[in-house]
């Protein structure tokens, strides 16, 4: 794929904003938005983007987005929910690029579907804000006129830190970190013109939205809670929990957003040989055979 020229200047104004939020800033700049870009669903403003990046290929156009859940309006959500059950809720993805807090640019894939969601790694000891990375993909690409729009104000962020994690029956009050977790979307096939679904268990069955598939659950755990999970290995693999990735206020009391794990299968529990003791850690791994979101 080749990445599309015409956006060159904005890729390059956000890195310029991702490198200036990393460092201290003066009176003005504190005052000043931390994203210049802005995600815009069928002409409603959504939020600020931390990061963006259009490709091109044979296939069509992709849009990477990268956002702080924080700032994420309820339409944000509301595009993610439908596409978590299964459905393939096709929107009007544009990306307003903004200088001096006025719009500049804008990148619009028509009819576009969400096509990954990632979650970050979180650790116990990260207090750094919590983003989201997404992709969504199209037919086509248009620059058009910039959205009359502002840039939303600041919020307050959440932290990788604040998340707790839960397995039926199993002891995760010291989970102490969850690697990443990207969820594909993947659109289903769709029946030739005249062709109507047959009955389900045919060979020919047809099928329409997406199917919805995680990568594993990864999590490091105490060494004093690994034997459960090395019983739960043992017992049989194929037994199925169910669990759930909260990310929390940060009073730690309330969820800000639930990730729900339906069917999860344990395939390995490896002890960490670098720590000792009671500060050791153990790595756990699972499959996950269905998810679901729970919006804030």
């Amino acid at each position: 794929m080749r990445t599309f020229s015409l956006l060159a200047a904005l890729l390059a104004a956000a890195a310029s904003v991702v490198a200036f939020a990393s460092h201290d800033a003066s009176a003005a700049e504190t005052r000043a938005p931390t994203s210049r870009w802005h995600l815009f669903l069928d002409g409603t403003p959504i939020g600020p983007i931390e990061q963006s990046a259009t490709n091109l290929s044979a296939k069509g156009a992709e849009q990477m987005i990268v956002v702080s859940p924080a700032a994420m309006s309820a339409g944000f959500w509301s595009w993610l929910t439908p596409a978590f059950a299964g459905q393939d809720p096709k929107r009007t993805v544009t990306v307003v690029g903004f200088a001096d807090a006025r719009p500049a640019i804008a990148s619009q894939l028509p009819s576009a579907s969400l096509r990954t969601f990632a979650l970050p790694a979180l650790e116990a000891n990260n207090r750094s804000p919590v983003t989201f990375s997404l992709t969504t993909n199209a037919a086509t690409i248009q620059q058009t006129t910039p959205l009359d729009a502002r840039l939303s104000s600041g919020s307050r962020p959440w932290l990788t830190s604040d998340y707790r994690v839960e397995i039926d029956g199993m002891p995760t009050s010291r989970v102490a970190s969850v690697s990443p977790i990207t969820i594909s979307f993947a659109s289903r096939p769709q029946p030739p013109a005249g062709v109507h679904p047959v009955a389900v268990g045919s060979p020919k069955t047809v099928t329409k939205g997406t199917s919805v598939t995680s990568s594993p659950l990864v999590i490091k755990v105490a060494s004093a809670d690994a034997p459960a999970f090395q019983q739960w290995l043992a017992s049989a693999a194929t037994t199925k929990r169910s669990g759930s990735l909260k990310f929390l206020t940060q009073d730690l009391r309330e969820p800000h957003l639930t990730v729900s794990f339906k069917a999860l299968t344990i395939t390995k529990v490896s002890s960490d040989t670098a720590s000792q003791g009671p500060a050791g850690r153990a790595t756990v791994e699972m499959n996950v055979e269905g998810i679901a979101l729970s919006p804030p």
